[in-house]
């Protein structure tokens, strides 16, 4: 693992927690939000959420392990 894996698991690690707290912080609200919206909202964050985990899983497939054979010239 290399310092630019690292960083992007911290800056992923920091959206979550961001959303985390924004979903703790909306809940109180939503008690008054209209059901329709309350749907759409939580569609829209699932489709987010799905696209990303999607991402992430096509970067992990796309490595592959290069010989050094491939490498010369």
């Amino acid at each position: 693992m290399n310092i630019k894996e690292i960083g992007l698991y911290l800056f992923a690690i920091g959206i979550v927690l961001l959303v985390i707290y924004g979903i703790y912080r909306l809940i109180p609200a939503l008690q008054y939000v209209d059901p329709f919206v309350l749907v759409s909202i939580t569609i829209i964050f699932l489709g987010i959420v799905l696209i990303l985990i999607s991402v992430i899983r096509e970067k992990g497939e796309d490595k592959e392990k290069i010989s050094k054979e491939d490498l010369e010239p």
